[in-house]
């Protein structure tokens, strides 16, 4: 792990092949006024901030880096996402989005059945997420309502 000066981001990039279960990578990068340039040993990937979503490889590396969104990597405020996401999801502002398979905040659960959520009270898999809670589309959990910013529908 790099510490600070690196971030997680869908990648499969390395000296070794993944997994393809495994679909991100941690590097060290730097943020530019319109690029962010990741360094691998000793290579260098440079994103442009206008190649969102571009694969981008290394004849001597297997795998793909895949660039993020530059305004929500380098500009916006970045929290920590817990237990970083498990290395089965990536972080933006502080939630996990689960890779396919995976969810919970963290990522570290098995997904449920196709339409449930992952309810963290009773640790099962529901249909309806209880009182207080809402569906959380991106990470297939249950989550606690926190106003102002999010609404609740029962």
């Amino acid at each position: 792990m790099y510490a600070t000066n690196s971030f997680c981001i869908g990648s499969t990039l390395g000296t070794v092949a993944l997994p393809s279960t495994l679909q991100s990578r941690c590097y060290p990068y730097a943020c530019g006024n319109s690029s962010i340039t990741f360094t691998i040993g000793t290579y260098t990937i440079v994103c442009q901030s206008n190649e969102a979503g571009v694969q981008k490889i290394l004849s001597a590396l297997t795998g793909y880096l895949s660039c993020p969104i530059f305004a929500d990597f380098c500009t916006n405020s970045r929290k920590t996402c817990p237990n970083w996401c498990s290395q089965n999801g990536y972080c933006m502002r502080g939630i996990c989005n689960c890779y396919s398979g995976y969810e919970g905040d963290d990522c570290s659960q098995t997904q449920c059945t196709s339409g449930t959520y992952y309810n963290p009270l009773n640790y099962s898999c529901v249909n309806t997420c209880p009182s207080g809670y809402y569906s959380n589309a991106y990470s297939l959990t249950c989550d606690l309502c926190q106003s102002p910013c999010q609404q609740c529908f029962q």
